[in-house]
């Protein structure tokens, strides 16, 4: 069954949802993370200075987060970042998530259509991002969108606080 969405560019007025889905998204996605690791860092993310500076970025139109929308409630997104790790011609995916409950109704590939047009608008003929490599899920997904894992290294995944390291695929993708 496919949804009816509307897909919109954040706002400052987002930033609760981008958190929750977010967090959601990790806790439903990366499986081998530690899961109050995951709670305690979206902790951190909630306090006052920390959403003041997200709404300060969000308010600025020099972004490039989306989000899903479903009758009302925002229920994936998709952030990418200009300034890419590799060459100006990459960029790099910072986030792509779908609540758990609205997995597999066609919003995250819709979402990954949506932004992969925003960064060919951009002159992006690449991108890049990361996932566990346990994350089946997620690269099952990737793989089907023609991604390619381009490297395998281990990742501090959650905060400099949390000390925990794992083993992490990157996936490039010609857009």
């Amino acid at each position: 069954m496919k949804l009816n969405l509307k897909i919109h560019k954040a706002t400052e007025n987002n930033v609760s949802d981008i958190l929750k889905i977010r967090e959601e998204g990790w806790l439903s996605g990366y499986t081998d993370l530690d899961k109050e690791a995951i709670k305690n860092y979206y902790k951190k993310q909630r306090e006052i200075k920390k959403i003041e500076n997200m709404k300060k970025y969000f308010s600025s139109d020099n972004h490039n987060c989306y989000l899903a929308e479903y009758q009302g409630q925002n229920i994936g997104l998709f952030w990418f970042e200009d300034n890419g790790r590799k060459s100006n011609d990459t960029c790099y995916i910072y986030g792509f998530y779908v609540l758990p409950q609205f997995q597999g109704q066609g919003v995250g590939t819709a979402l990954w259509k949506f932004g992969m047009e925003r960064m060919k608008e951009k002159g992006y003929t690449k991108c890049s991002l990361i996932t566990t490599s346990k994350n089946e899920k997620s690269k099952k997904f990737y793989h089907a969108h023609n991604g390619v894992i381009s490297k395998e290294y281990i990742e501090q995944m959650i905060d400099e606080d949390d000390q925990s390291k794992i083993l992490v695929d990157e996936f490039t993708f010609n857009i």
